[in-house]
């Protein structure tokens, strides 16, 4: 379609997107790409503190965390209680890891369950975010009875931990305390 200019339709495997012609193109080139997250910005995974298995991936996360994403609370702290609190979510009810977004932001956004740990495999990077590309051709509902079903049997299978591991100095900044409230 020569001459056409401005944005159409084009169909996707299971959603539309946008192509750009033309004049728009030349202007989407010249602005800069928007990053995911802002260097300022981090996602922060709240996770069981007493949980052998959450133990173990918040370990996974740390050491694989290699761009500074990542920052970590455990549900019952008091980072937690608050910033579930202010979403108006019942700490009772989430037995789940939960991934916030965008923390403290407009756009903010708590994912769980599975879309929350397959979100983190994204924010690590090649290759894990290859990992989370094959967990989302599964349904969610699936994957969540999945999630479910080893988190009902996590304590049984994992362990509960009496103590939390002591995260080496360099770790020790990337778990967020009481002055991160503040």
């Amino acid at each position: 379609m020569k001459g056409r200019a401005g944005p159409r339709r084009v169909q996707g495997s299971h959603r539309h997107v946008i192509a750009i012609t033309g004049r728009e193109n030349r202007l989407a080139a010249r602005r800069p790409a928007k990053p995911a997250l802002c260097l300022m910005q981090h996602a922060i995974l709240l996770y069981d503190g007493v949980c052998g298995l959450c133990g173990r991936i918040v370990q996974f996360v740390l050491d694989r965390d290699k761009s500074d994403v990542f920052r970590f609370a455990p549900l019952q702290g008091e980072v937690a209680m608050k910033a579930l609190q202010a979403r108006g979510c019942a700490l009772a009810e989430l037995s789940t890891v939960i991934l916030v977004l965008n923390p403290q932001q407009s756009n903010e956004r708590l994912l769980v369950r599975s879309d929350a740990a397959l979100e983190t495999l994204v924010l690590l990077g090649i290759p894990w975010n290859l990992l989370s590309l094959l967990g989302r051709l599964c349904p969610r509902s699936l994957r969540d009875r999945i999630y479910e079903w080893i988190a009902h049997r996590r304590y049984r299978m994992f362990g509960r931990l009496e103590a939390c591991a002591i995260p080496t100095e360099a770790q020790q900044r990337k778990f967020l305390s009481r002055a991160f409230l503040e």
